[in-house]
C-alpha cells in the first residue's frame, strides 16, 4: 500500500522511479562540483572534531547513555555560560 500526495492524488511510488527522478533535475543548471564539496566540507566538518562523548551518543541509537549525556549537557551549560558571562 502507498501513500498518496493529498494536493494531486497520485500514488507516491512514482517519485521513486530513476526517470521522473532525472526529471526532477533542472538539466540547464550546471554543476559546480568544487563548490558543491566545499558546501559539505563545510557543513559537515564539525563532525571530525567531535569529543569522545559527542561520538558515543551519536551511536547511542537507544538513548541508553543517560549519564554520557548529562556530562555533555552540563559541559556544555558551563561553557556557554562563561562565555554569556552568567554564573550558576
Amino acid at each position: 500500500m502507498s501513500a498518496l500526495l493529498p494536493e494531486t492524488g497520485r500514488d507516491m511510488l512514482h517519485l521513486r522511479s530513476p526517470v521522473r527522478a532525472r526529471q526532477l533535475l533542472n538539466r540547464a543548471a550546471v554543476i559546480d562540483r568544487d563548490r558543491m564539496t566545499a558546501d559539505c566540507v563545510r557543513g559537515f566538518g564539525f563532525l571530525a572534531n567531535l569529543t569522545d562523548d559527542e561520538r558515543t551518543l551519536a551511536q547511542d541509537k537507544y538513548q541508553r547513555e543517560q549519564a554520557v549525556a548529562d556530562r555533555l549537557r552540563a559541559r556544555t551549560c558551563k561553557g556557554d555560560a562563561a562565555t554569556h558571562g552568567v554564573s550558576f
